[in-house]
């Protein structure tokens, strides 16, 4: 194996049932409790708190294989880029007198660990071939599960607004005069449908290869409408493919991209031009200083902030995250926000996430910040040997910091719990591989070649891997 932590990791079946508490984690914050929330809103409940008990959970066996955890050199870097990040957003919320109580500056600093306590959970889970298939069963149903309600959405839209909880349902697709209700599938809101279908797309796509449950996810993916993760996962995708592949097959996906490119702009090119001339008058990308778009807002005023409060920022819980709005922070009334229809229907508010970073811990904060990021991804990056499997951590990763600009899925344990099984899942099929060739290597050194046989695709079928193992 490349990695001593991989080695490592196998032992921690024999100490911790890991297998059970992620799959019961999974199903419980990837599925039921969207779901849940989307039938009946169950904000209140001890349903609309299973993210914070699994993440209770988690911050445990952290601590419980902490002495394992650091001795791989990109976790040691990540925790100190985190801390430094951390301690600037308190000092910061110190210094200056925005905040409103101590609370809302642990608040923010609690929902902030979330990032790093899944994903160095999820590194340290090595998961089992009949965990894999679990997950992918789930997937499979999810997927299945969703075309009913998609069918019910579009034929009925006034019967489904009525039947589910109606918080899920406003959401429009405008272009122009022309507007369509994006679909929220299985899910209570359409941005978590595209996050899920846009992973089970690059799954059933890159890594085992079912061109049925591929093409019904990205269907899914493509009627919510969700601009952000549909671009994402389209650049990404012909960005992985074109990288991590072998030259022939990258002139063949040039050609094939290409293509569908000049088709889609010759078929549409009067819809395109339009959607784009609205988008930008409607933005003001060409004067961001009098923009109406709310994101926009927040980015603008939260690079003032930093700049006018350099090296130091706001400190936690004063803008951009969700403990600003929960403590109506005293900053959104100094710029008037609350003045804005959006401000007042609740909207827009925490669906950035990068604003947060560097206008609270500052200029300073947010560089380190990006150095835990990076370091998350060289992490994962360098604990796979193999080209193709490094393109799927290259997918996945990326995936989820481009989809951070428009929505808070960095803190957020529905993404990053589907994000941290996809990465085990690819390092589990790595590991097998590496076993595989040093097999193939001893037998060829003691002259046993012709009794073994190497599987040399980086796409093999789960399944078979399964029934080997």
């Amino acid at each position: 194996m490349n990695n001593k932590a991989d080695i490592q990791a196998y032992s921690l079946k024999r100490i911790f049932k890991v297998d059970s508490i992620i799959l019961v984690e999974w199903l419980s914050i990837v599925l039921v409790q969207p779901i849940l929330q989307k039938v009946f809103g169950f904000q209140n409940t001890i349903v609309g708190y299973l993210d914070e008990i699994f993440y209770f959970l988690f911050v445990v066996i952290l601590i419980r294989y902490w002495n394992l955890l650091v001795r791989n050199k990109y976790v040691k870097l990540i925790c100190i880029s985190y801390l430094i990040f951390t301690v600037f957003g308190i000092i910061s919320a110190f210094v200056f007198s925005y905040t409103r109580s101590s609370s809302q500056i642990a608040f923010q600093f609690f929902l902030d660990l979330k990032l790093l306590a899944f994903i160095l959970v999820f590194f340290l889970y090595i998961p089992s071939w009949r965990a894999i298939l679990q997950f992918e069963r789930c997937v499979k149903f999810a997927l299945l599960l969703g075309i009913p309600f998609c069918v019910f959405q579009l034929l009925y839209p006034s019967i489904y607004d009525s039947v589910f909880d109606p918080e899920g349902t406003r959401h429009l697709f405008k272009a122009g005069t022309f507007e369509l209700q994006r679909l929220n599938g299985l899910f209570w809101h359409p941005s978590l449908t595209a996050f899920f279908t846009a992973f089970a797309s690059f799954y059933f796509i890159y890594i085992v290869r079912n061109r049925l449950f591929a093409g019904l996810a990205l269907v899914q993916l493509i009627l919510t409408f969700e601009r952000q993760e549909i671009a994402t996962f389209f650049i990404l995708i012909f960005l992985t493919f074109y990288m991590y592949s072998n030259r022939l097959y990258r002139i063949r996906v040039l050609l094939l991209i290409s293509t569908m490119v000049a088709i889609a702009i010759s078929l549409y090119y009067d819809a395109i031009a339009s959607y784009l001339s609205v988008a930008l008058r409607t933005t003001s990308l060409n004067d961001i200083a009098s923009s109406d778009e709310p994101r926009i807002i927040i980015y603008w005023r939260g690079i003032l902030l930093a700049y006018q409060h350099f090296p130091f920022g706001v400190g936690f819980g004063n803008y951009g995250g969700f403990a600003a709005v929960k403590y109506d922070a005293v900053l959104y009334h100094n710029f008037h926000f609350d003045q804005l229809w959006w401000f007042k229907d609740e909207a827009f508010l925490t669906d950035t996430y990068y604003p947060h970073i560097y206008a609270e811990a500052g200029i300073i904060g947010f560089v380190f910040y990006s150095l835990s990021l990076f370091c998350i991804f060289k992490l994962f990056y360098s604990s796979v040997k193999f080209p193709k499997l490094r393109g799927a951590i290259f997918f996945c990763i990326l995936f989820l910091f481009t989809v951070a600009l428009t929505a808070p899925v960095l803190n957020n344990p529905f993404s990053l719990s589907i994000l941290g099984v996809f990465l085990a899942v690819i390092r589990r099929i790595n590991i097998d591989k590496v076993l595989q060739e040093t097999k193939l290597r001893s037998a060829n050194n003691s002259g046993q070649l012709s009794c073994l046989a190497l599987n040399t695709d980086d796409g093999k079928d789960l399944k078979t891997d399964a029934q080997k193992a």
